[in-house]
């Protein structure tokens, strides 16, 4: 398992912009994909906004998420409660 916390400075060390699609793009390319492809499981954690009402997508979001193969959405409720949601499976969970 290789993990990377968080998006935003790998795509700072590529010197792109995360809402740029074409940075992500090439991030995912030159990156994440090729570990994936070599047989490592590719963790990345991306943060939502503090305010948001879409609680989905993290910022500049849509170009990530159609590149993994699964997203998932970590909550924490009032009472210490901790819930995970799937946003998108290409895989079977």
């Amino acid at each position: 398992i290789i993990g990377f916390d968080s998006f935003a400075p790998l795509m700072g060390l590529w010197g792109g912009d995360t809402n740029q699609d074409q940075d992500v793009q090439k991030l995912f390319n030159e990156v994440f994909h090729p570990l994936r492809n070599a047989g490592h499981c590719v963790v990345f954690l991306d943060h939502v906004p503090k305010n948001t009402k879409n609680n989905g997508f993290a910022i500049g979001s849509q170009n990530k998420k159609a590149q993994v193969d699964l997203a998932l959405r970590v909550d924490l409720d009032a009472h210490g409660t901790h819930s995970i949601y799937v946003l998108q499976s290409r895989v079977i969970i």
